[in-house]
């Protein structure tokens, strides 16, 4: 096929990695007690509360600006073709709404 990417395990684990620590960071950030947030912290926090919906209520998730934020995590032919693996394998799922992709992890 012409423009398909070849994926491979060693792709595959790199870039859970890099997702799991794009995640892990988010929620630490959301996890600092308001008292002792500073500004740039509170504003972030908002940003991620305003991205949060009914269906996103309890359970963890990311967007895409989180993903450029704190990982090394590409969007291209690769990255796009992880998501879809973990999508088929029930490990992420997609909720889409309010101008956003959130990636649900499925645990």
């Amino acid at each position: 096929m012409k423009g398909s990417s070849k994926v491979n395990y060693d792709s595959v684990n790199a870039s859970i990695d890099e997702l799991n620590k794009a995640v892990a960071a988010k929620y630490k950030l959301l996890a600092i007690p308001r008292v002792t947030r500073n500004d740039a912290t509170k504003r972030k926090c908002e940003e991620y509360r305003a991205q949060e919906n009914k269906d996103t209520k309890g359970v963890r998730f990311f967007v895409d600006s989180d993903i450029k934020a704190y990982s090394n995590f590409k969007m291209d032919g690769v990255g796009r073709s992880v998501l879809t693996i973990l999508r088929h394998c029930g490990r992420l799922r997609e909720i889409r709404g309010g101008g956003h992709t959130r990636y649900v992890v499925c645990i």
